[in-house]
């Protein structure tokens, strides 16, 4: 139960710093994602499928 109270903050402390980290990755790729899937829907609308652009 001591040891239970010693390792808890720690682990708190690693998955909080993970977490983090992995959210900031994320966000950056959901913005690069989101950036890309206009393009690719403005130029597959106006390119590839002519009947969209109507």
């Amino acid at each position: 139960m001591i040891a239970h109270f010693v390792f808890m903050p720690f682990f708190c402390s690693l998955w909080l710093r993970w977490s983090i980290r992995a959210l900031k990755i994320s966000s950056l790729n959901f913005i690069v994602f989101h950036k890309n899937y206009h393009f690719y829907a403005n130029f597959s609308r106006n390119y590839h499928f002519p009947s969209f652009s109507k």
